[in-house]
Order: structure tokens, then sequence, then C-alpha cells
């Protein structure tokens, strides 16, 4: 009779990509919110499948793994279906919400009264970051309705509106939270909603080359906010769960 395999040697491997070089995702101790969820997942998929986490810029995943988006054989964390135009999620699989999010637009100085139009923003300078998606400020950007410079990650775009070299910027308020406080100008920064934005769930995108570990990944997160272990996890880095629908194990 041949020898059985052990567990781990029965594992399918595959890429786990995180685009987030900045905080709460990913940080300079090593350990940040993508090695959290990795190491959950990894937890319950053990036997079947194994993730390797690669952090890398969102141009690089979109140029090198995502064209075309049907020979995309791995996943990424955090994300949400219009960073990639899959409002519909017919290109790629998607998980239940990770968590929910929401984008904001961060300025230097008090604001003088809260901005009800993306077109108010007409003539200034707007901070981005490259390979990101900005529905609104991307066209007016394009038309010549505001300047667009772009920095290497939302800490280096934050920073340079505290020097005074773009007028704003807009980062997601789970990122804010973690970053503000090493921005250099905390208490000379003030912040609002995109206007007429609503909260997104980040979600977890799946190759459809992958169906079975999209469910198996799917499962997982439906049972993270009764999970003890990640509630805590989530309280460390400030992440508001849903409520558990079963009993807190």
């Amino acid at each position: 009779m041949a020898p059985m395999l052990g567990a781990h040697a029965a594992e399918i491997e595959v890429d786990a990509f995180n685009t987030y070089s900045v905080p709460p995702f990913f940080t300079s101790t090593g350990r940040g919110l993508d090695m959290e969820v990795v190491d959950y997942l990894n937890r319950r998929l053990q036997g079947a499948y194994h993730l390797k986490l690669s952090v890398l810029p969102r141009e690089r995943l979109l140029k090198r793994h995502l064209s075309p988006p049907q020979q995309f054989a791995g996943l990424s964390l955090f994300m949400a279906p219009q960073f990639v135009d899959d409002m519909a999620q017919q290109q790629f699989l998607w998980s239940p919400p990770l968590f929910e999010d929401q984008n904001m637009l961060i300025f230097l100085g008090p604001q003088r009264g809260r901005l009800p139009r993306l077109e108010d923003l007409k003539g200034l300078r707007f901070g981005g970051v490259l390979g990101y998606r900005y529905e609104g400020l991307d066209e007016m950007a394009a038309t010549g309705l505001l300047v667009k410079e772009n920095a290497s990650s939302a800490q280096a775009s934050l920073r340079q509106v505290c020097l005074g070299r773009v007028d704003f910027t807009q980062m997601s308020r789970v990122m804010f939270d973690a970053m503000v406080a090493e921005s250099g100008c905390a208490d000379h920064l003030a912040l609002q909603p995109v206007p007429h934005s609503t909260p997104f769930g980040r979600r977890i995108m799946v190759g459809r080359a992958l169906p079975e570990l999209a469910a198996r990944i799917s499962e997982a997160v439906e049972q993270m906010p009764c999970d003890r272990q990640w509630r805590g996890v989530a309280a460390a880095y400030r992440i508001t769960l849903a409520a558990c629908r079963g009993t807190v194990h």
C-alpha cells in the first residue's frame, strides 16, 4: 500500500495578493491585517488549500495578473467590485464583506462647510495613488477640471497634503484612522465622506477558475463575526464587524 501523504503535502498553494502597502493592511512590523486574514483563512482551509501572501502595487496586479481577468488564478484581499469594473460580479468570484469602509476626502486646514458636490473641487490639486481608480475625480482630472498628482502610496499622498503640495487626497476611513497619527499634521486635517458616496464592503476577490476555493472562503468569512479569536483581531485593528448570526465560539 502506498504511504499516505501528510495533510500539508496535499494542499494546493494559491497566491493571495494585497495591493495596500499602508496600515492597517500592511505595517512596518511585518504583521498587518493582510497577514491576519491569510492566517485565519489558512487555519480554516487546512488540508485543502494554502494561501501564500504577496504584497504588490495595484498597477502590477492589474497589468500582470488581471489582464485578461479570466486567467486570474489567485485571490486579492480587501477588494470591492467597483475597484476592477466588476459591479455585475461576472469577471471574478466575490466573498461576503470582511468589513465595511467608506471613501473620504482629506484636506489640510479647516473646511468652509461640507462640500456637497465633487464639482466644488474644481481647480484644486488632487493627490492620488498610482493604479487606484477614483470615480468622478479621474474624469475631472482627464478634462482639466482639477490637477491630479499621483504618489506611490496612500501614506505618501497624505504626506503631500500635510506639506501643502496638494490640496486634498482621497482614501478610505479605515486607512485614514490607521495612518493619521503618523501623518505629521494630524491636528490640522479635516475630512468628509466623498459626496454622494456610500459605505462599501471590502471583500476577497477570487479567480473564476477556483470556484471551490471561493466557496470555502465565503463560508469562512461568514463565520468571522462569531469567531472569538477573529473578534479580538478586529478590535485590535479598530475594524467593525457585522453582527454574529449564531453563537460566539
